[in-house]
């Protein structure tokens, strides 16, 4: 898998995670709203980090 084909690939992973932990997050029990709450701040930074990686690529 090309470099750029990778990096979408993962963004689109990690958006679709991301949706699927809000709908999580509306239903779950309070006792685990921090827990789920972390990893929506986690995938939230793979999605910066994937973004930044596509600006820093030439352009074409």
């Amino acid at each position: 898998m090309a470099d750029n084909e990778k990096i979408y690939h993962n963004l689109k992973s990690k958006t679709i995670g991301l949706k699927s932990a809000v709908e999580l997050l509306e239903k779950c029990p309070p006792e685990k709203k921090d827990k789920v709450i972390r990893l929506m701040r986690e995938a939230a930074q793979d999605i910066i980090m994937l973004l930044t990686e596509l600006e820093a690529k030439p352009k074409s």
